[in-house]
């Protein structure tokens, strides 16, 4: 059956849509005006990459698409009616749901299986599936209970991954307690990160007794087929953000930050999880006690 993605892409130039088949086989096909003539095509999972090169006074910013695992591909090619070039991939079933991670300064990465055309005297072009999960995450935890102190004082993390339901999303419990004098404040948090971009947010905190705190992961549901070529321009970076579930007013945006927070388009195995116990000794720094997430389908 053919998908109701939306296709993004940057004005003119090459569409595409994608088909899956009953066996979760999937294919891409690619109509352009213009005949691209491939050197090679190459199928994978892709990181598109964005960040900042600062050189000297002037500062730049970079789309940076790679493939993590390619393999080149034959392809089929043909015209329709009104003699558009068609460019058929056969991806198998490399699908897999896209996460990613993009911070307000617009350094960030999004990793989703995509389709590479190497081309001839020309930027390079990039189809990219980008879809949200079909089936729930699941969380799973390195260990449990975190555990701090300092003086008198004590804390503790239990935390346990819970499903309220078989078809939902894990979300993680964590009752978290302080015992004594010696803490300022403990909070909990977690840390998403990926290669060229992390932040930290607190789940909640507490000064003695005992609380209950939980956390589940992100998930927004798009369905969005990226056709760009590999110079895409800021203006059509945070369009797709925009198209993807990302809402900003940009015109209300501090100098050197394009979104108003962190966006996390999906979390997922593309990112790294760290859920960090963390007690505040006053002048004398902290205390901290930590695990790692991981996150699956």
């Amino acid at each position: 059956m053919v998908t109701t993605a939306v296709t993004y892409n940057l004005g003119t130039g090459p569409t595409a849509w994608y088909t899956v088949s009953q066996d979760g086989n999937v294919t891409v096909t690619v109509k352009s005006g213009s005949p691209l003539k491939p050197k090679a095509i190459y199928v994978g999972d892709a990181c598109l990459e964005s960040y900042w090169i600062h050189t000297g006074k002037t500062s730049s910013w970079h789309f940076a698409p790679r493939q993590l695992n390619p393999t080149q591909v034959q392809y089929n090619e043909s015209t329709d009616e009104y003699q558009n070039q068609l460019i058929t991939i056969d991806l198998g079933q490399r699908m897999f749901p896209a996460s990613g991670l993009v911070l307000p300064n617009l350094t960030g990465e999004i990793k989703a299986p995509a389709i590479h055309f190497d081309l001839p005297h020309a930027y390079d072009l990039w189809v990219a599936i980008l879809r949200s999960p079909s089936s729930p995450l699941k969380a799973s935890i390195e260990k449990s209970p975190l555990t701090i102190s300092h003086s008198s004082a004590q804390a503790m993390a239990q935390i346990e991954s819970v499903t309220a339901d078989p078809g939902e999303t894990s979300s993680l419990r964590a009752d978290v307690s302080v015992n004594g004098e010696g803490f300022k404040k403990v909070w909990l948090s977690i840390k998403r990160s990926v290669q060229r971009a992390s932040f930290e947010e607190t789940i909640g905190d507490l000064t003695n007794g005992l609380e209950t705190f939980t956390w589940k992961p992100t998930v927004r549901i798009f369905d969005t087929l990226l056709v760009t070529y590999s110079d895409m321009f800021m203006n059509h970076y945070l369009g797709l953000l925009q198209q993807l579930g990302e809402e900003t007013n940009r015109s209300s945006l501090a100098f050197g930050s394009y979104l108003p927070r962190p966006f996390v388009l999906c979390d997922g195995e593309g990112i790294d999880y760290t859920l960090r116990l963390t007690g505040e000794k006053h002048i004398l720094g902290h205390e901290k006690d930590e695990t790692q997430i991981t996150l699956t389908i």
